[in-house]
């Protein structure tokens, strides 16, 4: 991971060494970003009507449970004990009641290469509030235990402070998003992935979103209920990383109407939220000033 951050003195510098630690700590073994199963890739995909993706191609994909095993969001992997998502998904709920489900395909069945986690704790942002549609839809879960990578479980890289890529760059997103038009919708049985693009602001479906969202097209669905927290992710040089996780898109699943799909943007978080979460020698006092705790 490149860190572009201008920093000066004392605080600044202090962060750029964490951030430094946290992109050396990330892979723990495995590198971040690097599928040991390659996914398929067409510009065709949608999630709604689109493709299921290559079991294990996409490893850093988890899904969130209840521990009664009902999915209910998405999120991804970024290294052995850390899965970022939605805070929608999970502000309401206590970290004893969700597990994550890493190395899956089918929704629901086990899979062998699958692997349950116990969870933490889970942070949500702070600043979430779920009366303010996308306000800081951001959430981190700590799991119990660490990861064992496999060849179908690795973590996805994370992208420096500030990080964008140009307007018309490509992404993919997966999830167990719909397979069906309308308001009363299917989940998809297995892991499907689907292209996107980046909107401009000034774009009348974007004008008023706030610069910590990517606004998306969404060609007439292709991302829907079921893909909360679910990564967004881009591919340079042949390395993965996840700049965003979805928040919200269209309420009727396939509409054609003008509403983008929205992003958590990953890079705005990272010194201010991701980075002092994951060092462990951020004092629990902080935690507790950019985290609500569960």
């Amino acid at each position: 991971m490149v860190i572009s951050l201008v920093v000066g003195m004392g605080r600044d510098l202090a962060l750029l060494l964490t951030l430094c630690s946290l992109a050396l700590a990330q892979g723990n073994n495995a590198k971040c970003g690097a599928p040991s199963i390659p996914p398929m890739l067409d510009p065709e995909d949608r999630i709604y009507g689109g493709y299921s993706a290559v079991p294990g191609s996409w490893p850093w994909q988890a899904g969130v449970y209840t521990h009664r095993y009902q999915h209910f969001c998405g999120g991804a992997l970024i290294n052995d004990r850390y899965i970022v998502t939605a805070a929608h998904c999970v502000w309401s709920r206590m970290s004893t009641s969700v597990r994550v489900h890493l190395g899956a395909y089918a929704r629901r069945a086990l899979d062998n290469t699958e692997v349950i986690y116990k969870v933490e704790e889970v942070c949500a942002h702070l600043n979430y509030k779920p009366s303010k549609r996308n306000s800081s839809d951001i959430a981190i879960i700590k799991l119990r235990d660490p990861v064992t990578f496999t060849r179908t479980i690795s973590p996805v890289c994370l992208p420096s402070h500030r990080e964008e890529l140009p307007l018309g760059s490509k992404y993919y997103v997966t999830g167990w998003g719909s397979t069906t038009r309308g308001k009363f919708i299917e989940k998809s049985r297995e892991l499907k992935q689907a292209i996107t693009e980046e909107l401009p602001q000034n774009e009348s479906a974007c004008s008023m979103m706030m610069p910590e969202l990517l606004c998306g097209t969404h060609d007439y669905g292709s991302s829907c209920f079921g893909d909360s927290g679910g990564p967004l992710v881009h591919r340079k040089n042949g390395i993965w990383t996840l700049y965003g996780l979805v928040t919200s898109g269209p309420y009727t699943c396939g509409d054609a109407s003008d509403y983008p799909l929205i992003f958590a943007r990953i890079s705005h978080y990272m010194d201010n939220f991701i980075a002092p979460y994951m060092d462990p020698k951020t004092p629990r006092k902080e935690i507790w000033r950019i985290c609500t705790i569960t």
